[in-house]
This record gives structure tokens, sequence and C-alpha cells, in this order.
């Protein structure tokens, strides 16, 4: 029977170490948010790569870019003129106690049928123009209660009718 020879690993050992290292610290330099889990980006807050209100400012950049100009796909009806103070909120309350929920500033959208204290609801029509609900439907309540950051409302058909009709009277 022969014998075999093992190869020495700790030969190899140095090179791969430095190639996943590397791998890992330009990861976390470029990261692409429309990817990221969150997780990951609680992850990203926690090495102190970004904060809530960074965040945010990446996703309002983002509806800037596709929602008002570019493509002006017209998807968001409503944005929340007070979502950077809400995300300095929670980046002070994240310095002080760590996460508030499951959600802690991820910034989200609401279909313009929910209820939200703190923004106009018009269900896609102009009948509802100027209608500010004195509270959170339950859905916004909860997910606020668990640290997301209301971005604003976004588009639909007139009370939400069939995917027969997509366009909203609110938005030209």
């Amino acid at each position: 029977m022969a014998i075999t020879k093992y190869r020495n690993p700790s030969k190899n050992i140095v090179p791969t170490l430095l190639s996943f290292i590397l791998s890992i610290t330009a990861c976390e330099k470029t990261w692409d948010m429309e990817e990221l889990t969150i997780d990951q980006i609680h992850s990203l807050m926690e090495s102190g790569e970004i904060t809530a209100e960074e965040l945010v400012r990446k996703y309002l950049a983002r509806i800037q870019a596709y929602d008002k100009e570019g493509p002006y796909i017209n998807s968001i009806i409503t944005l929340n003129p007070n979502v950077l103070d809400r995300a300095r909120e929670l980046d002070v309350q994240y310095q002080a106690n760590g996460l508030s929920g499951p959600l802690h500033g991820i910034p989200i959208v609401v279909k313009d049928n929910y209820d939200t204290f703190d923004l106009p609801t018009t269900n896609g029509t102009l009948a509802f123009k100027g209608y500010s609900p004195p509270d959170d439907a339950y859905q916004v309540k909860k997910v606020r209660e668990a640290g997301a950051i209301i971005l604003g409302k976004t588009n639909l058909a007139e009370f939400a009718s069939s995917g027969a009709f997509t366009v909203s009277s609110v938005l030209p």
C-alpha cells in the first residue's frame, strides 16, 4: 500500500487569508443599497459605515433620479417632508440604546390608501385631495413601532381599483 503524502496546508494559508481579508474590505466599502437585506443594513449601521440618515438620503436621491427626473415613473405621490428629521432621531436613539426594533432605520414607502398621521391620504383620487387622517392605519402603526421610516406614499389607481385602471387622478 502506498503512503500518501499530505500537503502542508499552512503553506497556503497566508495568501488565502490575505485574499479573504482584502475581499471583505472591498465589500465593506462598496455596497449596493438595492440589494442589501435588513440584517446587512443593520450590520453596516453597527460598524458605523452608514446611518439611517445617509440611507434615507440615498433613497431620496434614487426617487429623484427615477421618479422625478430620468424615466419619470410617477410612482411616488407624496414624500414625507420630515423623513430626514425622523432618520436623525433614530440615529441618536441607536447611539444611545441600539436597535429600537427589527425595522430600525429602514426606509419604506406605503400605498396611498393607507392612512398616515403625518401625510395626506388621497386613495389616488382628487376626491380625497387635502385629506389628512388623524392617525396611522394599523399596519403603518406596526411598522413604525418596529422602527421603520415612512419615506412617502406610492401611487395607485383611484381607490385601488382593479388592475384594469392604472392611472391616478392625483398625478399628471
